[in-house]
């Protein structure tokens, strides 16, 4: 990711704070293709339950993100996922969802979309698409943000979501997406669920 600097190093300290995990946290660097970005990803395992590995972003908050009228998104933003320990690619999923908003620069919320993200690691995947919801994997659904001034750092959580799903999303909201999410107790680490009732 280049040169480390005290934010990056409060970013990871508070991850592992609260995702917890057991043995020694990984932390690898991943580019974008053309080599121009760069963030790193922290893996703990056995988190936030053994047989799972917790995954968080660290330099995404690096960036400014802004609004479409122009004004600064008022907190800086960090993304976590959770996923089966044996699953493969979601560290890289995570990665490449960072570099598609620091691309982009537009303000991301709960809610939110970034398309396409999976399947480049998931071809046959029917679930292509990243969607943001507060963390709710652990601390009992309270992922506290970070301050570290004159920055709020706030952490976004990565789900696998359907086309349907999307087009869902954009018609009702992501509030009444995720209330379906919770009504229908979605497994969201199943990346071969059927998509939730009410999609299309």
């Amino acid at each position: 990711m280049g040169t480390v600097t005290e934010q990056h190093r409060a970013v990871a300290m508070h991850a592992i704070k609260v995702m917890g995990g057991e043995g020694r946290p990984k932390v690898q660097a991943f580019h974008d293709d053309h080599r121009l970005l760069s963030v790193d990803i922290l893996t703990t395992f056995s988190s936030p339950e053994a047989g799972l590995k917790s995954i968080s972003s660290i330099g995404l908050s690096d960036s400014v993100l802004r609004h479409a009228e122009g004004h600064e998104l008022e907190t800086r933003v960090e993304l976590c996922a959770c996923a089966e320990q044996d699953a493969l690619h979601w560290d890289n999923v995570v990665a490449s969802t960072a570099f598609a908003i620091m691309r982009d620069r537009a303000a991301v919320q709960p809610g939110s979309v970034i398309p396409g993200i999976l399947q480049d690691y998931f071809p046959s995947t029917r679930m292509p698409h990243v969607y943001l919801v507060p963390p709710f994997f652990w601390n009992d659904a309270r992922f506290p943000g970070l301050q570290f001034p004159p920055v709020a750092i706030n952490w976004l959580q990565c789900i696998a979501i359907h086309e349907s799903e999307r087009q869902l999303v954009e018609r009702i909201g992501g509030d009444a997406f995720d209330d379906l999410l919770q009504r229908h107790e979605v497994d969201v680490l199943d990346m071969h669920r059927a998509p939730v009732a009410g999609a299309l």
